[in-house]
């Protein structure tokens, strides 16, 4: 799945520009680890020692990028212990759900590159920086916010926290000389009025 965010205001002031950034997104971690810790506990019932190491090496194969592997692994031994007449009893729907799971989202979950490449696979860093870019603005006491008037300034704030708001600035100013002053004159004076960007 492939993101693109835009950094300034969007569409509505200056559309597409040089601040646009392709994010690649994964399913967080800590839900997969969901999924497979359940799927754990459902084929080791009554040994939560078992389960808990069981589902810790599987997490390790899926950030080292086996997720199709670990969802192989899974429906071979639901299918095992289906089969097997002294653990038919077993209700492996967790184990069937972390399956699909895995399989609907193993594309996406290229943790070892990820982790390579110094990306976030947790929510942590994600939530604090909702915390630092959005309640930090957004909380202020009696502040009220339209929601344009909220977008608009949370995207001004994206800007400045990333660090762009030099290019932002530049990309801006140039973006309004071209539709307010350029295209008003005539394109053989333009040099004589002197609007530098």
């Amino acid at each position: 799945m492939r993101l693109t965010a835009h950094a300034g205001f969007g569409g509505r002031l200056h559309g597409k520009g040089p601040l646009t950034r392709d994010l690649a997104v994964q399913p967080i971690l800590l839900h997969v680890s969901g999924y497979i810790g359940k799927a754990a506990s459902a084929l080791h019932p009554g040994d939560p020692v078992l389960a808990g190491q069981w589902a810790d090496g599987q997490l390790l194969r899926v950030l080292h990028g086996r997720a199709k592997a670990v969802a192989a692994t899974l429906a071979s031994v639901a299918r095992k212990t289906r089969a097997n007449p002294r653990k038919r009893d077993l209700d492996l729907t967790d184990v069937d759900r972390a399956v699909t799971y895995l399989e609907n989202n193993r594309q996406h979950m290229k943790y070892d590159q990820a982790l390579a490449s110094g990306w976030p696979i947790a929510t942590g860093m994600i939530e604090g920086s909702c915390r630092f870019v959005i309640e930090d603005r957004f909380g202020i006491t009696g502040a009220r916010w339209s929601p344009d008037g909220a977008e608009d300034i949370l995207k001004i704030r994206a800007v400045v926290v990333n660090g762009d708001l030099d290019a932002y600035m530049r990309y801006y100013k140039q973006r309004y000389r071209d539709e307010h002053h350029l295209a008003r004159y005539d394109p053989a004076t333009i040099e004589e009025l002197n609007l530098a960007a």
